[in-house]
């Protein structure tokens, strides 16, 4: 990395983690990043995801297939690869001044995992469901500003955890949406549909088509009105 960035990178992890703090901060930060280690919220959580099961059936089953699977492709891309090439040391071992608010953690200190992770999550959740995805991603940045906070992570890491989530997240969702028959929100269509054309027919529709000889059936103006 270019020693530019390393100080920038220290210096706001100086500023997160010693400087911009309050007491509420130091309480709610430490829960957050330690979420997935919570009873209550993972009873919550996995209480959801079977309701939502339960209402959608099948859709809900296949997405949360496209769930699990970008998730664990980025925690293993990211913990096996990406950390043992770049080996970068954490803050408290790399010789900062650190305020640690959890438990201290080995290993080396980039990418974030939990950044990476939860912007996968968010980026195959927003897939699914729009309205929830926007949650997964206030979700996913709250949780990878307190890795900083807590003194865990540098600044570069979460972020770079972070984009590692999203290019995995995005290429296993675009790879799998259409094999398993999901609905794709680019062109508003099902897999097994045709988009709709401008006079309202479909691509490859038995009606004959406007303004050929004998073609059975009434024609239309461009305004709708048939004649």
């Amino acid at each position: 990395m270019n020693l530019n960035w390393l100080a920038l990178d220290q210096m706001l992890f100086s500023k997160i983690n010693g400087d911009w703090t309050s007491p509420f901060f130091d309480w709610f930060f430490p829960h957050i990043t330690d979420l997935h280690q919570n009873p209550v919220a993972i009873a919550i959580f996995f209480s959801a995801i079977a309701l939502w099961v339960w209402k959608k059936r099948e859709f809900a089953l296949k997405w949360l297939l496209v769930i699990i699977l970008a998730a664990g492709f980025t925690d293993l891309f990211c913990y096996r690869v990406v950390k043992s090439f770049v080996d970068r040391d954490r803050p408290e071992m790399a010789g900062m001044k650190v305020v640690l608010r959890t438990n201290q953690h080995s290993g080396p200190s980039f990418p974030s995992n939990h950044a990476a992770n939860m912007f996968a999550v968010a980026v195959t959740f927003g897939g699914a469901e729009p309205a929830i995805g926007l949650f997964f991603y206030l979700a996913a940045v709250l949780i990878a500003y307190s890795r900083v906070y807590v003194g865990v992570h540098f600044p570069l890491d979460v972020i770079g955890g972070a984009a590692i989530g999203i290019v995995i997240g995005y290429l296993v969702r675009m790879l799998l949406t259409n094999r398993l028959g999901l609905y794709h929100r680019t062109t508003n269509v099902w897999p097994d549909e045709k988009p709709t054309s401008r006079d309202g027919s479909r691509g490859g529709s038995r009606g004959g088509t406007r303004g050929s000889p004998g073609a059975p059936g009434k024609s239309h103006d461009r305004t709708g009105k048939f004649r």
